[in-house]
């Protein structure tokens, strides 16, 4: 599906007052078509903005438009044209969907152009340019379209971009980017023609998408390294997820992590959801680790733990002699933190009274002692998690809805083990070799034991639990392999929905017949899991090998 993305001008709809000559949108629009058009605008171009919604949808009914105000004061200052780009294309493009993205460099201002150009220079797979020579531009009298590549000089001079109007006789303009001034001619009229980008120019970063998002057929960027310190580096944002043991590559894993490195790129509080023993607090460190304050502090604490009477000194410190037994000044979480990031485990279990200093802290970055009269400033991320239903803790008063409405502006869920069947083996095997390199010793799982921890529903556990039932598993087992009847009874995916129906409570219903029958069924899988071995049953289970014996003389005498 092809989308448009393009700055409105003050020449759109149209030029002038007529309604004879397309502006640079319409014209486009005039020679290729789009599924979807998203237009970007400044508080100075929001009327042209409404008038060119109207007239596609006249014009264009096939195409959706969307407007999306940028909030540029200036759209000469490129840093500021930068930004908001960056910002607007988190909202915009999602690489994973396979649709092509079109930036449009003809309308918009020099530095517009020029951050496009920054974008194109990545080699992004799913951003092309187009450029539009118009009529008032050339002698022709339709608008022609060309494709725009990117590239680096080969002969190491500096080339900067230049307006329209340039006193330059050796270059040659497509709207106000500079084209080829090394050609002693331009081209005619050329399929397909490369833009100059001064690659040792200072100041014109790169708003870049992960390298994970790339076709594996994209070639790399050539030339100069683009950067500034404030722009984070390009980064295998999957390979940081295995180092910090974040396993998998489901969708909805994969969705998570680009999720995640989106937001820790920015400055923003990130809420992160999901059920317990997710992993949540790893992805915490995985946002700290993509963030540019990985250099600095990560601080952790669980609002869980924490008192009401000790949770205002954990978060913000005390000053001495504030209360009785503070002899000393000492930092809270927050102080200690500066300059890096601070991970608040279990955010729903915070203290209705703590919450609207935490608020304060989000949105002014001031936090104040115990025991201090005046409030300091910090620079502190915060990175929160909760299990809880927070909206629901709002309607019941235990949550501030102005916090969660802030805390909400990045939010990501971590998918629970149910969800992602597929990447049970990879983190089955992660954990084992975690276990391996703990005890010193190697093992290695049969393929019985890798297809019962598929084949396990995994309702109510998650990786906390697999972690657990692995570490057990690698204890139970005597030799180098651990084998299926070496797991506790876990168990499997069915379509009954509760694993296990319980029976009809009618009148024939008898509850020592029943238990009778459901332990002789837990001891024959717990016996056939283990090969018919008596003692190895009795492991899983947890009973003496003489009570599986007894069963299965029992069995046998039947």
């Amino acid at each position: 599906m092809s989308v448009l993305i393009t700055f409105v001008t003050k020449e759109d709809p149209y030029f002038g007052r007529t309604d004879t000559k397309p502006g640079p949108i319409l014209a486009l629009l005039g020679q290729r078509s789009f599924k979807t058009i998203h237009i970007l605008y400044t508080p100075a171009t929001g009327t042209e903005a409404r008038a060119m919604r109207r007239v596609i949808g006249e014009q264009y009914p096939a195409s959706r438009v969307a407007l999306h105000s940028t909030g540029i004061e200036d759209p000469w200052d490129y840093d500021a044209v930068r930004e908001a780009m960056d910002q607007l294309l988190v909202r915009i493009v999602n690489p994973f969907e396979g649709k092509i993205y079109h930036g449009y460099v003809t309308a918009g201002t020099r530095q517009m152009q020029a951050t496009w150009l920054s974008l194109a220079h990545r080699h992004q797979p799913w951003l092309r340019l187009l450029e539009l020579r118009l009529p008032l531009h050339l002698a022709a009298e339709a608008p022609e379209v060309r494709e725009v590549r990117v590239r680096g000089l080969d002969d190491g001079r500096a080339t900067p971009l230049m307006a329209r109007g340039s006193d330059d006789p050796d270059s040659y303009y497509g709207g106000d980017v500079l084209y080829s001034r090394r050609a002693s001619t331009p081209p005619s009229v050329p399929e397909t023609f490369e833009a100059l980008f001064d690659l040792e120019a200072p100041a014109i970063p790169s708003v870049r998408l992960p390298v994970e998002s790339r076709r594996p057929d994209a070639p790399d960027s050539t030339g100069g390294e683009i950067s500034t310190e404030s722009q984070p580096p390009v980064v295998d944002y999957i390979a940081v997820a295995r180092d910090i043991g974040i396993m998998g590559e489901t969708p909805c894993v994969r969705e998570m992590l680009y999720t995640a490195y989106r937001f820790a790129i920015r400055r923003m509080p990130v809420l992160i959801t999901g059920e317990t023993g997710t992993g949540k607090d790893l992805l915490a460190r995985y946002i700290h680790r993509l963030s540019t304050r990985r250099e600095e502090e990560y601080l952790t604490m669980n609002c869980a733990a924490v008192t009401t009477s000790l949770a205002e000194s954990e978060l913000f410190g005390v000053r001495k002699g504030a209360y009785t037994g503070a002899t000393t000044d000492r930092e809270g979480k927050f102080g200690a933190a500066h300059g890096g990031t601070l991970f608040l485990d279990e955010i729903g279990d915070l203290p209705p009274e703590i919450q609207a200093k935490l608020l304060r802290a989000l949105e002014n970055g001031e936090i104040q002692r115990v025991g201090d009269a005046k409030p300091r400033v910090v620079d502190v991320r915060v990175v929160a998690a909760t299990n809880r239903d927070l909206h629901a803790a709002v309607a019941g008063g235990q949550f501030r809805d102005d916090l969660l409405s802030r805390l909400s502006v990045g939010v990501v869920h971590v998918p629970p083990l149910r969800d992602r069947h597929g990447d049970i083996p990879v983190i089955a095997q992660h954990l084992l070799d975690l276990a391996n390199r703990n005890e010193g010793v190697t093992k290695r799982f049969s393929p019985a034991a890798v297809e019962l921890l598929t084949a396990s529903s995994w309702k109510r556990w998650n990786v906390r639990e697999l972690r657990t039932a692995i570490e057990r598993a690698w204890a139970m087992a005597e030799r180098d392999v651990i084998d299926a009847h070496h797991f506790k009874i876990l168990e499997p995916r069915g379509d009954d929905g509760d694993g296990f129906p319980l029976p009809d409570l009618d009148a024939g219903f008898h509850w020592q017949t029943f238990l009778d029958e459901l332990r002789a069924r837990v001891f024959r899988k717990a016996v056939d899991m283990a090969g018919g071995s008596a003692s190895a049953a009795a492991r899983i289970l947890g009973v003496s090998p003489q009570a599986v014996s007894q069963f299965l003389q029992k069995k046998n005498g039947e």
